[in-house]
């Protein structure tokens, strides 16, 4: 899915509450370092997501304002602070039933690691033929 994102001409990253250390290893043990192109780490500012400063760090990183940012995350609170911030967030809803925060953020699009592709690229207009 993420090299389906970068090949359509996105720029892919992590952002995790993850320590840097521990996204460095998993980074190490997977391809992830030749699909993502920016790994980022709340170690960074010292603060957890959702914290909106944790979400400035994917705005300084790719150089892209919030609302032009992609979010996946399948934890709600996540969606919740990420959409409060201003991305648009898909959340991979494990849980059918699992309530969205009421923090007063937008909804998020409800979807699935297939669907991604399509929430997030959009697709060129084809030529018109007379």
């Amino acid at each position: 899915m993420l090299a389906g994102l970068r090949a359509a001409g996105l720029q892919t990253g992590i952002l995790t509450n993850g320590s840097r250390r521990t996204l460095d290893r998993v980074i190490a043990r997977t391809s992830l370092d030749q699909i993502v192109d920016h790994a980022l780490s709340v170690d960074a500012i010292g603060r957890f997501k959702p914290d909106p400063k944790v979400y400035q760090l994917a705005c300084d990183a790719s150089g892209v304002a919030a609302a032009r940012i992609g979010f996946v995350t399948a934890n709600g609170w996540d969606a919740a602070g990420a959409a409060s911030f201003g991305f648009r967030v898909a959340w991979l809803r494990n849980d059918p039933t699992a309530p969205y925060p009421r923090v007063g953020a937008p909804l998020p699009m409800i979807a699935t690691w297939e669907s991604l592709h399509d929430v997030f690229v959009v697709p060129t207009e084809q030529p018109r033929h007379a």
